[in-house]
């Protein structure tokens, strides 16, 4: 997946986005908002930016008036093996919340997926992430349930919100 905005480009990974990656993968609350603890040192972030290289689901979010990678974007299957169902992710370096970043990119990523014959999306945040939670309900995502996500990465197990959006309309 390849999307331009005006202060933003979304593009798969690069080794070379390494020093990047760590930046805002080493902050402190970043990670472990995503069930994730926050990268201890290059080498490991060297590990996991190159897992996400092979993995091809997640998209460096490339701020354009720095050519830096300050996030990134994550486009899995749904846990349930539906092919036409992506759970998205967002990520985003500390320095740049509050600017409307994640929700530039994520029309431009929702319609891309639309026109890929994705039907549905869903989305999850901890219920103590109020900025996820809004970027989710202004980007067009519907309060679908609450549940109980065991992370692996902290080992705790954290309430969540679960969202939903229907890309195509339900058949009658």
């Amino acid at each position: 997946m390849r999307i331009e905005t005006p202060r933003l480009l979304l593009r798969p990974f690069e080794m070379s986005d390494l020093r990047d990656v760590h930046e805002y993968c080493r902050q402190p609350g970043i990670g472990e908002m995503a069930g994730w603890k926050h990268h201890p040192t290059l080498n490991y972030t060297r590990g996991i930016l190159l897992l996400w290289i092979i993995e091809g689901c997640r998209f460096a979010v490339v701020y354009k008036p720095e050519n830096r990678v300050i996030g990134h974007v994550t486009v899995n299957y749904d846990n349930d093996g539906d092919k036409t169902v992506r759970d998205l992710g967002f990520v985003l370096n500390r320095d740049y919340h509050h600017q409307g970043i994640m929700s530039e990119i994520a029309g431009p990523v929702i319609e891309e997926l639309k026109k890929e014959g994705i039907r549905r999306l869903t989305a999850s945040c901890y219920q103590d992430n109020e900025n996820s939670r809004r970027l989710l309900e202004r980007i067009g995502f519907h309060l679908s349930g609450e549940g109980k996500f065991y992370s692996y990465g902290t080992g705790l197990v954290e309430d969540t919100y679960l969202f939903r959006m229907d890309l195509v309309a339900r058949e009658k």
